[in-house]
Parts: C-alpha cells; sequence; structure tokens
C-alpha cells in the first residue's frame, strides 16, 4: 500500500517550532503538535507561518529553510493571521458569522487580533487588526498574582468587545495555561462563544498545505489589513474593441508574495499611465511614468515588461524594461525604476 501523503504546518515563532501533521482518516490536523523534532523528508507539501513578517524576518525563514533543507517550491508561507484565518473557516459557520476575536497571549505579552467578517459583498471580505495590550500585561506578567492578572484582563475585554459584533472569542499562547481566568472569563462568554486551544496557527497552515497539494478552490475571501496588500496595481489595455484595466498585481496576498510582470506594447510615444485601485475604498490613482530611455521607434513598435514588487505592505517599485520588437527594433536591455508608496 502506497504511504499516504503528508501535509505538514509549521508555526515558526519565537526560538524554535512548532508542527503539525495532517490526519487523513479524521480529515482534519492532529491535536498535538510536535515541538523542535528533525522535520520529515516525505512531505508532499508545508506551509510555514510566523507573527508580522517584515523583511528582517522575511531573510530570517529564508535562512531556516536553507538550513533545513526545505525547497522553496514546497513550502508558502503565511502570516499567523492568515493561518488562524484558514483555521476559522473550517469552523463551522455560527462561529464566524460575525466578528471574530483572538487574544494571544505570548512570551512577550497579550495581544489582541479581529476578524472583521464582512458578508455584503462578493468574495467575503475579511479585515485583520492587530492591538497591543503588551504595555497591562506584559512578560512580567507571567509570573504576576493571578487576580491581578485576572482584573486587568476584565478591563481590556470590555474595552475591545465594543468593536462590532463579535460571535466568537479564541485564546492561545502561554498566558492563558495557567488556572486565572475568573471573573474575565463570564464576560467573556456573555452572548459569545469562547474557544482555549494552542498550535491554532500550525493548524491553519497544515489546513493550507492541503489545500494547496490537492489544488482545492482557495478560501473566497479578500482579506486586507496589515501586511497584506490592499490595492491592484495595472494598465490600461486593449481588450477585443474596448480598453481594460489589465491588473499586475492583485490585492489580499501578503505583501512578500505579491509580485506581477505584464508585457505591453505602447500605443504612441514614451509615456506610460500605471493605475493603482484600491479595492476596499474602490479609488484609483493615476501616474504618468516617462519612459524616454526608449529609442525613438514607431507607433506601436516599443514593446515593454512592466514588473511590481513589494517591499513591504505599502512600499514597493515598478521596473520596466526595453524587449525591443523582435529584429527590426533589437532591445536595448535598459531598464527603468520607480519607486511608489501607497496611502
Amino acid at each position: 500500500m502506497m504511504p499516504k501523503k503528508q501535509f505538514l504546518g509549521l508555526d515558526l515563532s519565537g526560538d524554535g517550532y512548532s508542527l503539525i501533521s495532517y490526519d487523513q482518516e479524521k480529515g482534519e490536523p492532529r491535536e498535538e503538535a510536535r515541538r523542535d523534532e528533525p522535520l520529515p523528508a516525505d512531505y508532499a507539501s508545508m506551509v510555514i507561518t510566523a507573527g508580522d513578517i517584515d523583511y528582517e524576518k522575511w531573510e530570517y525563514i529564508g535562512t531556516f529553510m536553507e538550513k533545513n533543507n526545505i525547497p522553496k517550491e514546497r513550502v508558502r508561507v503565511v502570516t499567523h493571521l492568515h493561518a488562524f484565518l484558514a483555521f476559522l473557516v473550517r469552523q463551522e459557520l455560527g462561529i464566524w458569522n460575525h466578528n471574530v476575536g483572538l487574544f494571544e497571549y505570548r512570551k512577550d505579552g497579550l495581544f489582541y487580533h479581529q476578524i472583521d467578517i464582512n458578508r455584503s459583498r462578493t468574495p467575503i471580505r475579511a479585515h485583520l487588526t492587530t492591538t497591543s495590550f503588551a504595555h497591562l500585561l506584559g512578560p512580567d506578567s507571567l509570573d504576576r498574582d493571578g487576580t491581578a492578572v485576572d482584573q486587568e484582563f476584565v478591563h481590556i475585554v470590555r474595552q475591545v468587545m465594543t468593536r462590532g459584533v463579535i460571535s466568537a472569542v479564541y485564546l492561545t499562547g502561554e498566558g492563558f495555561r495557567r488556572d486565572w481566568m475568573k471573573e474575565s472569563i463570564e464576560v467573556l462568554c456573555a452572548s459569545r462563544r469562547v474557544f482555549i486551544g494552542q498550535d491554532l496557527f500550525a493548524k491553519g497552515a497544515c489546513y493550507l498545505a492541503k489545500q494547496d497539494w490537492e489544488a482545492e478552490p482557495a478560501d473566497s475571501i479578500a482579506i486586507s489589513g496589515e501586511g497584506f496588500i490592499d490595492y491592484e496595481i495595472g494598465v490600461m489595455a486593449d481588450r477585443g474593441e474596448k480598453e481594460e484595466f489589465v491588473p499586475i498585481v492583485t490585492y489580499g496576498r501578503e505583501w512578500y508574495l505579491t509580485k506581477g510582470s505584464l508585457d505591453v506594447i505602447l500605443k504612441k510615444g514614451t509615456k506610460l499611465d500605471v493605475l493603482y485601485r484600491n479595492h476596499m475604498g474602490q479609488t484609483m490613482e493615476r501616474e504618468v511614468l516617462d519612459l524616454s530611455f526608449l529609442p525613438k521607434r514607431p507607433a506601436k513598435t516599443n514593446r515593454v515588461r512592466i514588473s511590481v514588487d513589494f517591499t513591504d505592505s505599502v512600499r514597493g517599485g515598478i521596473t520596466v524594461r526595453d524587449l525591443g520588437f523582435g529584429e527590426l527594433f533589437p532591445s536595448t536591455r535598459q531598464v527603468y525604476r520607480k519607486e511608489f508608496m501607497l496611502e
């Protein structure tokens, strides 16, 4: 009998990592994670998740993958909140029928994440926000008297539970392993469902690993928030008898996964209109690039490749390369680069 394919979710947090595999018989990730054990070599696909991925963290993940001989073509990297959303949408609909809160009480303090669900649009919108309460319940609070922590947590819960209709709250992290919640749990459970669990991020990553390998339809949810791209960037191009907006990159992905390119032929001259379309406000901004580095050629013989990449969720660059036009007008191999910053 052929061995079953392994789908792995790896949560790269702190100084180590936790790993969860998919239970094929139960049709869900396993309950217990393996911590800092050698990675198996026979997996089909893996998704790595980490929190607050900036350029420095992205470099660290690349080093981790290289050190552990993890091939890039078999791995995707997502943020903690993306992994949590993947976990969440596989729960019963009543749990995430409205907004969902997530308290993460880790070694560096307490953080509150909220997923605002907007079902009035297609696809469904999920906006992710994070609020730090580490100034109230910081690293030292893990060793504080439980009653004092409980009272502080009550104040925090009452503050954030006013942010729209919240149908469920999840609690995860080292700080919730202690038995200190008394009054706070009563406040939390008022008119909403509450779940306490560990390894939620690894479990969500595990769901995504299975989805990637089996080419399951992606979750039809557009994600926005810190770390995600809120804009489509593209150009207007002829499609048949009319001109349409053609995106080079689209919204709803983490900045480090968002890149794209498009070959276009300039109608005339050396001007190129680039459009920035915000999917939340449905606003459109236009920027004209001066490509005067291109040689003078007849109309519709300047072919260029436009590439877009990001250095964080609001900053990036547009690169334009001269491709020439066949043997008639060989490429000059010249390149133009324009940085941008989205509002």
